[in-house]
């Protein structure tokens, strides 16, 4: 990793406490704190669906997914491309063989490549590396050229429109896939495109295979009409795809139809030079295994064992809730005589609870390891992911639980938040919910054995159900450091709703705030996440929206009295997604902020924080002394503390309860001149969630600071 910028680890002690616990302290000098930076990772940790390991599992989830089997790298083998229905465009490099392929997402496309509606890649001027042609404004064609190499692709826009020998601009439907084929077998590559009427457009390569100039025949190629919805016999958009699927040396379609719930098969009894094309099939394949969908399937044939046969597969453009992912069907038969059998419904088989996840984490089985809750939309009902920590040392590790936790579902979309709203050291949730409300689900259970009383709707302090219209999104913090939790909610109209706590740690009382802190509108679904980002002592504001903008307000009031002004709308310009729910924690346990990102392809998103530190010590300034902060405040499980100290000394850390009963001597040791940096773990000592006291004692003086603990 590229490391630029945090804190430098000078000493590492272990303390062994009783029960064979452990309390770990990090001593650090202070630094002077340069940006952090952030790089996307897709596979940091393991995930595990029943006995499936997962892959590429911060892919960020897949919807509609547009693809094509293509080697972009020049390596020999055949890598994935794909547009995502929310826009997204990427590709997956094989790192296997041409006989069994690897996948990993890779976290950049080629420079200059952009992709809209639909994708194609073709070598379209004979120079053997694949160019680039995309959709564009009213239903036209971009045309970007690759002006790299074969292994090292750099796309330039070229024609934007383009346009054919004429000088008429190619029309391409935005909802039909188009391709390209050799269709009148003189070798070099033509356009052919669907309508909406059912039919396709031919546009003819009047050029070379090295220069292409397409050139419009008709839109009623070949006379080939497709009417598809069964009984309601509708036109639609198309997704084609061509290929030798019989071995006879020219080249046989199939066709997805946006009203037709599986694929055409459509074989050339002609020839390469004059096609004609029959309808054989209107399931296919033609087995037990024939694609049966909502509608509207993408059909992509690629030889993905090596064995001289085409493979093939499936994605469903229908509407993003459909079950079904990216099909994979392999011809077990020969060139000559297909037999396509489903090998793989998910192919890729990543992190995917639907459609507008929503992350939470929270060690509900007190084993004091966060565990991965993702709230996700469906239709008819969503519901709540629920992925068990089970890491080791060294091992970052996550199990699929259940796809219903606690047995929560709601009408279309759910976002589920922890925390404990009674005092009793238990997790609770709050859901939000689709129509603006939010669901109270009291834990009535123990540490380690949750149980959930039925919901309640939540009301503010004046009995009133809290209603924000729709998609409401909540999030806990004790914003106003009285060591309660507070609520705030993020909604579509892409305000922030902020309701006190007005209540105690045993009772909770939701009163809305007058001011609301004078937030700007984020922006349609707004979701809100509150986090001491500059490690400062006071709590920060962060709120994604629809459009995949991460806010960032900076907190430069207190920590009882937060004053948030804006420092950007684009935390992360690299963002990959849209409708973005962000969850900031130290992921990696590596002392600094991790971003986790629910996004609207209902996957999870991670960037990991590459902050290291440029150590200097600092002199202490005459009369500065004490503990500076601590932070998170409230914090599960750690914390850190930093310590101001005159001199070279010895200290000592306790920790005390509120009455004054000392709990642990934490630490005894030497602390340097300037300013100190301790980190604290809770995991493992038994205590329960409250107020504590930290006393620091050395020559110079005595100085204490109060912590929260909730679990």
């Amino acid at each position: 990793m590229n490391r630029t910028a945090g804190w430098g680890i000078l000493l590492f002690i272990y303390t062994a406490m009783k029960r064979k616990s452990f309390l770990f302290f990090f001593l650090l000098f202070c630094a002077t704190a340069y940006p952090q930076q952030f790089t996307r990772s897709v596979d940091y940790a393991q995930f595990t669906d029943s006995l499936t390991l997962l892959q590429n599992v911060f892919s960020g989830g897949q919807n509609n997914i547009r693809t094509q089997f293509a080697d972009i790298d020049g390596d020999g083998d055949p890598d994935m491309i794909f547009l995502d229905g929310d826009g997204t465009f990427g590709w997956y490099k094989n790192a296997g063989t041409p006989a069994q392929a690897v996948y990993i997402l890779q976290t950049e496309f080629f420079e200059g490549g952009d992709m809209l509606n639909w994708f194609r890649l073709a070598d379209t001027d004979g120079d053997g590396d694949l160019d680039l042609f995309t959709g564009a404004s009213d239903n036209q064609v971009r045309y970007f050229q690759n002006t790299g190499s074969a292994a090292v692709p750099r796309y330039t826009l070229t024609a934007d429109p383009l346009l054919t020998a004429s000088g008429q601009p190619v029309i391409s439907e935005s909802g039909c896939h188009p391709a390209f084929t050799d269709a009148d077998g003189d070798g070099d590559l033509d356009f052919v495109t669907g309508n909406s009427t059912g039919t396709l457009t031919f546009y003819k390569n009047i050029g070379t295979p090295q220069q292409f100039a397409f050139e419009f025949i008709t839109d009623t190629w070949l006379n080939i009409i497709i009417i598809g919805g069964g009984g309601t016999q509708r036109h639609g958009a198309s997704s084609i795809e061509f290929g030798d699927i019989d071995g006879d040396g020219d080249r046989d379609m199939l066709w997805g139809d946006f009203f037709g719930k599986s694929i055409y098969f459509l074989e050339n009894t002609g020839s390469a030079v004059n096609p004609v094309y029959i309808v054989r099939s209107e399931a296919f394949p033609v087995n037990q295994d024939s694609v049966i969908t909502s509608g509207f399937n993408m059909p992509r044939l690629a030889d993905m064992d090596a064995d001289g046969d085409l493979d093939l597969f499936v994605s469903v453009l229908y509407d993003p809730t459909v079950p079904q992912a990216l099909m994979f069907f392999e011809n077990m038969g020969t060139p000559a005589s297909h037999d396509f059998r489903l090998r793989n419904p998910d192919y890729l088989s990543t992190v995917d609870a639907g459609i507008q996840s929503f992350i939470s984490m929270a060690d509900i089985d007190n084993d004091g390891r966060e565990d991965i809750f993702l709230s996700n939309a469906q239709n008819p009902e969503g519901s709540v992911w629920y992925f068990r920590n089970i890491s080791s040392s060294g091992n970052t590790r996550f199990e699929l639980v259940t796809k219903e936790f606690a047995g929560i579902r709601g009408e279309l979309s759910l976002a589920a938040e922890f925390g404990d709203l009674n005092g009793d050291g238990l997790k609770d949730i709050l859901v939000g919910n689709f129509n603006g409300t939010v669901s109270f689900f009291q834990n009535t259970g123990t540490l380690t054995l949750p149980q959930f009383a039925p919901p309640v709707l939540l009301t503010d302090s004046s009995g009133q159900v809290i209603d924000i219209g729709i998609y409401a999104r909540p999030r806990l913090c004790d914003i106003d450091g009285d060591l309660d939790p507070d609520l705030v909610i993020g909604a579509f109209n892409g305000r922030i709703r902020i309701f006190r706590n007005t209540g105690t740690l045993q009772q909770f009382r939701f009163t809305i705030a007058d001011d609301q802190f004078a937030l700007p509108d984020i922006g349609d679904n707004s979701s809100p996440f509150l986090y001491d980002f500059d490690r400062d002592g006071r709590t920060d504001l962060f709120a994604g929206n629809k459009n995949g903008n991460i806010w960032y307000f900076r907190n430069t009031g207190t920590a009882s009295s937060p004053v948030w002004q804006q420092v950007t709308q684009d935390f992360l310009p690299a963002l990959s997604g849209i409708d973005v729910t962000p969850f900031l924690t130290d992921f990696d346990l590596d002392g600094d902020p991790d971003l986790l990102a629910g996004n609207y392809r209902g996957g999870i998103l991670l960037w990991l924080n590459d902050e290291i530190t440029s150590v200097k010590n600092e002199s202490a300034i005459a009369g500065d002394y004490g503990i500076l902060r601590t932070w998170p405040n409230p914090f599960n499980p750690a914390f850190f503390i930093e310590y101001q100290a005159p001199a070279q000394e010895e200290i000592t850390i306790t920790l005390f309860t509120p009455a004054g009963e000392m709990v642990k001597t934490l630490y005894s040791g030497g602390a340097e001149q300037g300013k100190n940096r301790f980190s604290v773990n809770f995991t493992g000592l038994g205590l329960s969630s409250g107020a504590y006291f930290l006393q620091i004692r050395g020559k110079s003086g005595l100085t204490t600071a109060k912590i929260t603990f909730l679990k």
